[in-house]
């Protein structure tokens, strides 16, 4: 390679400032409410979800204790600035998948579909629209099963939002064609450099997601999530 003798480098330094200040941020989903109103909604949905499966005194209890934490997820649905990624991690039985299906019928209750500068609409939520929770094991599965008729791995790829369920159970390896590849660990990575908005509940904590997915992965969970741990014991005892 050859190098530019007669290129100035200050005025390049300057063109490049001049472009980053200039550069608009990445377009991430939020919605354009007060957080105590959202998470009135919030709140309803999950009592509706919660009593699905436990006995109302039992609702009682974990309503009280999860109180805080669906106060922490509708501040984040509501901050255009926020983390792109929201984790929500801890023991089993504690409310996290219902909390995620709450989101997610908080979010299709009240959002709609965006509309391009033609008027067309597209579903920009999720995989398809609206939005539902993908389970981890099914990321995989899509991953094998692609084709060029149905390729709802790529897709998840660069959805606006992605709601990811029971991380961790998955194999963390697949074959295409004879190649081996890491479908989840490349889906979150190419979503991190996307900066796309990924709602992901395990029953990890974080230090067993970087004993299982590696420091790369732990890295970028950390820049990417605001994470909301789930410590309270099952509720389903």
């Amino acid at each position: 390679m050859n190098v530019k003798k007669d290129l100035d480098l200050n005025a390049l330094a300057d063109s490049i400032t001049k472009n980053n200040e200039n550069a608009k941020p990445p377009k991430r989903f939020f919605m354009p409410y007060k957080p105590e109103e959202v998470m009135q909604i919030v709140g309803v949905n999950y009592k509706a979800e919660a009593l699905k499966r436990i006995t109302p005194d039992k609702y009682k209890s974990a309503s009280e204790k999860l109180t805080e934490n669906i106060s922490r997820v509708s501040v984040w649905l509501c901050d255009p600035n926020k983390r792109p990624g929201l984790l929500l991690y801890g023991n089993v039985g504690t409310g996290k998948t219902t909390l995620l299906r709450a989101i997610c019928s908080t979010i299709n209750k009240i959002c709609t579909r965006e509309e391009d500068e033609r008027g067309v609409k597209e579903a920009v939520l999720d995989i398809p629209y609206p939005i539902s929770i993908v389970k981890a094991k099914q990321i995989i599965t899509e991953y094998t099963v692609r084709n060029e008729k149905n390729n709802r791995y790529d897709l998840m790829n660069r959805v606006a939002l992605l709601a990811i369920d029971e991380l961790g159970v998955e194999s963390t390896e697949a074959k295409l064609f004879g190649n081996i590849g890491e479908p989840l660990i490349d889906l979150l990575c190419e979503r991190y450099d996307k900066q796309l908005c990924t709602i992901i509940s395990t029953n990890m904590g974080l230090k067993e997601i970087e004993e299982r997915y590696g420091r790369r992965v732990s890295d970028r969970f950390s820049e990417m999530f605001t994470a909301i741990p789930f410590t309270e014991q099952s509720f389903r005892q």
